[in-house]
């Protein structure tokens, strides 16, 4: 578990160690510090890798050493948010310029630079549980599909007059729920 902050620290916590659940202690396992306030984060355990968006950059971490790996800055504004693929091979970031932008988590380096229109802000994204497909939801309520295996963009004329506050797809792949700033979450489903 791993959660960031506005002192720009993403703290990452193993929820197994918790003995009693009805204690509201709970110290993490590393404290890193990212240059800014953390806007966003996400964490992949099959190839122990952390990172942590703030303005203008991306820091990774390796999630077993704390080892800083990498700093990413070919970056505009703030990051909307991050996600790394399933098999931990990419990692995904969309900041304020409305720009998807993926690195290679091998090498670091920038394979896509892709930007977006429709969107006043990217607020959410996340992996397919196939890793081919990128999920990204905007604060105008808009959701689209960015399909990696061939590079298109796929409009399933998802749209709800409310920001998107965050998007996951369910494991049947071809479902999406979204959750907006008025409480309310969708479930969607899509043929790609």
């Amino acid at each position: 578990m791993a959660s960031g902050s506005d002192d720009g620290t993403l703290r990452v916590w193993n929820p197994s160690l918790i003995k009693d659940p009805a204690s509201t202690v709970v110290e993490p396992l590393n404290i890193w510090r990212a240059s800014d306030r953390v806007t966003s984060v996400d964490v992949n355990q099959s190839v122990q890798l952390a990172a942590a968006g703030s303005n203008q950059q991306v820091s990774v971490w390796n999630l077993g050493t704390g080892e800083l790996l990498q700093t990413l800055s070919a970056l505009k504004g703030w990051i909307g948010d991050i996600a790394i693929s399933p098999n931990g091979g990419v990692l995904a970031a969309a900041d304020s310029s409305n720009h998807l932008r993926l690195w290679n988590t091998t090498s670091f380096s920038l394979t896509h630079d892709i930007p977006l229109a429709g969107f006043e802000a990217i607020t959410a994204l996340d992996f397919s549980p196939n890793g081919l497909m990128i999920a990204l939801g905007g604060n105008n309520g808009k959701v689209v599909l960015w399909n990696l295996a061939n590079n298109t963009l796929h409009d399933p004329e998802i749209q709800y007059p409310a920001p998107v506050t965050d998007i996951a797809f369910h494991p049947r792949e071809h479902d999406l729920i979204s959750s907006y700033n008025d409480g309310l979450i969708r479930l969607w489903s899509y043929q790609p």
